[in-house]
């Protein structure tokens, strides 16, 4: 049937307006609520895919924000460097490499600079590495020191030709550039002389760099590598003696010391007193930056989740930090022609105050570590440690450390009886051979997983530790803690304020000091004069906060203590003395440290008064002493010392010698008897030092001119040459290391930066040419664009500085290279653009390739190796600085104490070395394992922290009077033979230990804190445990005013390094356990319990006494 439209519309509109009829099984409708069903479904299922759209948005999000964060924090070191005085050597460094490139765009100059000058880095190229942030007299010494190597390098490559050339049958003055450089006038006899000549050079040259360590030796030594390179490469082409080569190697390098040394008299040029200055002023701002907020952490409770002295101990590392490149300022100052009111020994003695202060300062750091109650007191005994810890061992009493598990406990108890680790990993091959069986991936992984359990060491210690912490049990502990930190806070406050205003008037007269040099004396005498006001204002105002503090202010930390002897006291809520020793050790380092900017700025008001006029200083060293070099002395650039011998530290002078004439001997000969002996034992010495680290290196570095055989065998000659095969040779003479993790690193970044420095050099040539041959104005112009930022990122990147030469240097080559063969239409060449770059990444492939072989060929030395002997030099250096400090104090010589400051400064400088020179560790593949960073990382902060601990105690022994010393010295059992034995002994173990590898007694002599405390009665001077027929005029019973003396307070705190100098021995016994392991275990044996001592009268004071000593 046929509906009209209108009708048509009405039905269908009914239709749809109908529910749709919806049944169950049991024929119930259902409609409404099965429609509202649905919609509910479909609008939670549209919900949910909202909401994970929504999540999916949401991490997006959060993945670019992370994106974000990463690269913004990649580049968070550019903001800090873009100031004024940072941009200086940017700009003139970018300078002349302008005006280098400039300059041998002219064919004239490029005539000049000799035909192989296309293989040499060009001015423009040593621009880019010289690093330009140096001070005029730095220039003058770093380049000095290149024409003087590589000059020597050139001599040798002459001898190298004459003899050569006496070798040679066919002489030809006549021949051809085609003829020569095709390479048939190459023969036998002067090849072998060359290769040889190239073998030594490059031994002895290497074996220079690590023999003097790092310092201007290091540029020159890669530029003599690069003469020789050249030269005796080269030199085999030509049938007969020339000598030019090496010439027009040596006039490039001349170009650019004299280029450089305009640049860095004529653009932003820097003194060495004005950097001096600079540096001064950096170390200065960090500490008075520590001691701004002595105040609001002293009045935080030590106990408080908020409390924290990280910032101050961030802010005093960062002062030490400094010392480096001031200490490097120094060292030229006595060099430099200087003009101003200031001569170099001027500035020389403040920077002794610098020292001074950062050491003082760091007393105070160890102050707040002391007090941190998150810190562990005794080391851990269930640390894990090698296999050849013994099979059994006894039941640790002390409860496990938290990082401790009920399977690690069970898993060593299953354990006991079986063979160490090592044996069951040798001995498996041989129990599949017997078995014939084949174990499947579960047994494998369980013979791995019992091949890494491994059995406490320390747990001899543990049980004396255990009792130490039983003494050290307090009921008020917190209360003592927390009131004595605010009677100290109350103490210092006014002392602190007016250290802390005189660090800022010591920073101001810094910044001050040569702004006037250029000016007339009429415009500068107002503000000198306000100057010494306002210091002489500030050194009355700390003195009198010094007085106030010695005389009044520093009593009130001894409140607590006002009725010690009282016999009717015998309240328990006296805290004992260990809580007053901690307040003494913090207020002398305070007293030390405002000692200290007071005498500053008493030298800098005399300074003031006395230099009134600007003059011409002369150098402070005579001429000859001008031109010397102390090897490892303080230099610019990274502080890390490359190849540095272990076995030796750098700055220590000789040995004061005590309990007579004590000397090592030789275990395998007599001395010499006749003059045959003697003169057999000086030739065994001069031969022993080839089987020294350093030569071995030498030699065994002198074997990569295997890549220069190429340019020395006729069929080859030609293409070598073509393809600037020299390159090879040079970046593995570049690379090569005396540890194998160094050249691997090494390897890696010289590969990543040639890679990244052909691409931008690539991108500057077609951008400067286009698809042409190059356009001088263009290449200017990219040069005069690109030059600004390559410098910043030259001089400013963080990470290896040599992979940003390498990367700056590659950039220039391939420029250059393109230019030379292009514009000035070179022969003998691969092309330009792409051709150059792909020559340049071969070469260098091949170079560090070949570098990282070699560091694999015996005599093959690892940075694991290296860091345990260094340590194992370094805390035997440790033993005879503790014994070089009793004899000090018993002694009382004055060079004595001179000569243990600068061992001490000498030891503390090795110690930092070491540390930056563990980076590379990680590149060193071992298939025994991983190296165990975190064990070596403990052992080496033991040590440092036992260097400053030691150079503390030397300045408090100063300040003792000889009565106390006495009384000190047998206090502590310093001066008992017997316990000094075990000192002595505890040193010579670890010492032994750390050098060999062998494990060590699992019964020691340690815990020495155990025997240090047998003997302690809290606050008394004497012994009270003997009958001392001599009291050397010091009271036997302390009273409240003995409380109050001043040595008293210099008494304690020398009993408080002490007691840190003992129980870091056991410490490092314990650390270095953990690296070794045990050995030699013995069952039954049974530890006393330690008791405590009866002190005095007082019930009290026993019971404090029994709690007693130093944390």
């Amino acid at each position: 049937m046929t509906y009209p439209p209108s009708e048509r519309k009405q039905q269908l509109h009914a239709h749809f307006s109908v529910p749709v009829d919806f049944r169950d099984e049991d024929g119930d409708t259902t409609t409404a609520e099965r429609r509202r069903t649905v919609q509910h479904e479909q609008a939670e299922k549209s919900g949910a895919n909202n909401e994970k759209r929504e999540v999916k948005d949401v991490d997006h999000i959060k993945l670019h924000q992370k994106a974000f964060k990463k690269l913004k924090d990649s580049l968070a070191w550019i903001p800090p460097k873009c100031t004024f005085s940072n941009l200086k050597p940017v700009i003139r460094s970018s300078i002349t490499a302008w005006v280098s490139l400039v300059l041998f765009l002219i064919p004239a100059v490029d005539r000049i600079l000799g035909s192989v000058s296309n293989i040499l880095l060009l001015p423009v190229v040593t621009a880019c590495s010289s690093g330009f942030d140096r001070s005029v007299a730095g220039v003058v010494e770093k380049e000095g020191m290149n024409l003087v190597v590589v000059s020597a390098s050139w001599a040798w490559s002459c001898l190298a030709i004459k003899i050569a050339n006496l070798a040679r049958k066919d002489i030809n003055p006549n021949a051809t550039s085609e003829e020569i450089f095709s390479g048939q006038y190459i023969e036998a006899g002067p090849s072998v002389v060359f290769s040889i000549f190239l073998f030594l050079g490059t031994a002895l040259i290497l074996f220079a760099r690590a023999r003097l360590g790092p310092g201007p030796f290091v540029p020159a030594t890669s530029f003599a590598c690069l003469c020789v390179d050249i030269s005796l490469t080269t030199a085999p082409l030509y049938p007969y003696n020339n000598y030019a080569i090496g010439e027009a190697v040596v006039r490039p390098i001349v170009f650019h010391a004299a280029l450089s040394l305009l640049a860095s008299v004529l653009i932003f040029p820097e003194t060495v007193n004005a950097q001096f200055v600079k540096r001064l002023k950096s170390v200065m701002v960090h500490l008075s930056g520590a001691m701004e907020k002595q105040n609001g952490l002293l009045r935080t409770s030590p106990l408080a989740e908020d409390f924290n002295s990280g910032t101050v101990s961030a802010l005093i590392s960062d002062a030490e930090g400094a010392l480096a490149p001031l200490e490097a300022s120094a060292r030229l100052i006595k060099r430099d022609l200087q003009y101003g009111r200031f001569n170099g020994n001027d500035l020389r003695e403040l920077q002794m105050f610098a020292r001074k202060l950062t050491m003082r300062a760091a007393g105070i750091a160890h102050f707040y570590n002391i007090m941190d109650w998150r810190r562990s007191k005794f080391p851990q005994p269930l640390a894990p440690s090698r296999g050849g810890t013994p099979s059994a061992t006894p039941n640790p009493t002390r409860p496990p450390s938290p990082s401790g598990s009920q399977h690690e406990n069970s898993a060593n108890d299953s354990q006991r009886g079986q063979s160490s680790w090592t044996a069951s990993v040798t001995s498996l091959p041989k129990r599949l051979q017997r078995s014939g069986s084949v174990l499947t991936n579960n047994m494998l992984r369980d013979v791995l997983n019992r091949s890494q359990e491994h059995h406490p060491v320390g747990v001899f210690e543990s049980q004396y530790y255990m009792n130490i912490e039983k003494r050290l049990q307090l009921r008020h502990e917190e209360v003592f803690l927390e009131n004595g930190f605010k009677l100290l806070a109350t103490s210092v406050q006014g002392l602190l304020n007016k250290i802390s205003t005189g660090m800022d008037k010591i920073i101001e007269w810094l910044e001050q000091t040569n702004t006037d040099r250029l000016r007339l004396i009429r415009h500068t005498s107002k503000p000198r004069e306000s100057r010494l006001g306002e210091l002489e204002e500030a050194l009355v105002k700390l003195k009198t906060a010094m007085d106030e503090f010695s005389n009044d202010k520093r009593y009130v930390i001894l409140e607590p203590y006002r009725d010690i002897l009282n016999p009717l006291h015998t309240s328990s809520q006296v805290p004992p003395h260990r809580y007053l020793f901690r307040a003494f050790l913090y207020q002398y380092h305070v007293m030390r440290f405002a000692e200290g900017v007071h005498d500053l700025l008493q030298k800098m008001l005399e300074l003031d008064t006395n230099r009134t006029r600007k003059r011409i200083w002369p150098t402070v060293l005579p001429l000859r002493k001008i031109l010397s070099w102390s090897s490892w002395g303080a230099t610019e650039g990274s502080p890390r010392g490359d190849d540095e011998d272990p076995n030796k530290i750098p700055g220590i002078e000789v040995k004061s010698q005590d309990l007579g004439a004590v000397e090592p001997r030789n275990p395998d000969a007599l001395p010499p008897a006749n003059m045959v002996e003697l003169f057999g034992a000086h030739i065994y010495v001069f031969l022993s030092v080839l089987g020294t680290g350093n030569a071995l290196f030498g030699l065994k570095a002198g074997h990569v001119v295997l890549l220069a055989l190429p340019s020395l065998i006729a069929p080859s000659a030609a293409f070598a040459f073509r393809h600037k095969s020299v390159w090879a040779l040079f970046i593995a003479q570049l690379t090569m290391s005396r540890y194998r993790g160094d050249t691997i690193s090494a390897f890696i970044s010289r590969l990543s930066s040639t890679f990244f420095g052909l691409g931008l050099g690539l991108i500057m040539w077609y951008v400067s040419s286009g698809s042409g041959d190059g356009n001088a104005y263009g290449i200017a112009a990219v040069g005069a664009v690109v030059f600004p930022v390559l410098m910043f990122v030259r001089l400013y990147t963080p990470g290896s500085p040599m992979s940003m030469v390498v990367f700056s240097a590659t950039v220039v080559l391939v420029f250059r290279h393109s230019i030379s063969v292009s514009n000035l239409n070179r022969r003998w060449s691969v092309g330009t653009g792409e051709a150059v770059a792909l020559q340049r990444f071969v070469l260098a492939s091949i170079g560090v390739t070949a570098s990282a072989i070699f560091s694999y060929l015996p005599p093959s030395t690892t940075i694991r190796r290296y860091h345990r002997t260094a340590l194992s030099t370094t805390i035997t250096e440790i033993g005879y600085l503790y014994c070089a400090i009793i004899s000090y104090a018993t002694t009382r010589r004055e060079l004595d104490s001179q000569t243990i400051i600068n061992n001490m400064t000498a030891l503390r400088s090795k110690l930092r070395r070491m540390r930056s020179q563990t980076a590379n560790v990680g590149y060193e593949i071992s298939l025994r394992g991983k190296w165990p960073i975190e064990r070596y990382e403990k052992v080496f902060e033991l040590q440092m922290d036992l260097a400053y601990h030691l150079t503390h105690f030397l300045s408090v022994v100063d300040h003792l009077e000889p009565k106390w010393t006495k009384a000190f010295l047998l206090r502590t059992r310093f001066v008992d033979s017997a316990f000094l034995g075990d000192v002595l002994a505890i040193i010579t173990m670890i010492s032994t230990a750390l050098r060999t590898g062998m494990a060590l007694p699992q019964i020691t002599p340690a815990p020495l804190l155990e025997r240090f405390w047998r003997d302690q009665h809290g606050f008394n001077i004497l012994r009270q445990n003997e009958l001392e027929t001599d009291d050397y005029g010091l009271p036997r019973k302390v009273t409240f005013e003995t409380l109050k003396d001043e040595q008293y307070m210099f008494f304690s705190v020398a009993v408080s390094r002490a007691y840190s100098i003992i129980s870091h021995l056991d410490l490092l016994m314990v650390a270095t356990k953990e690296l070794v392991g045990e050995q030699f275990h013995i069952e039954g044996i049974e530890i006393p319990l330690l008791h405590a001592v009866d002190g005095y009268a007082p019930e009290w004071a026993a019971q404090s006494d029994s709690q007693a000593g130093p944390r």
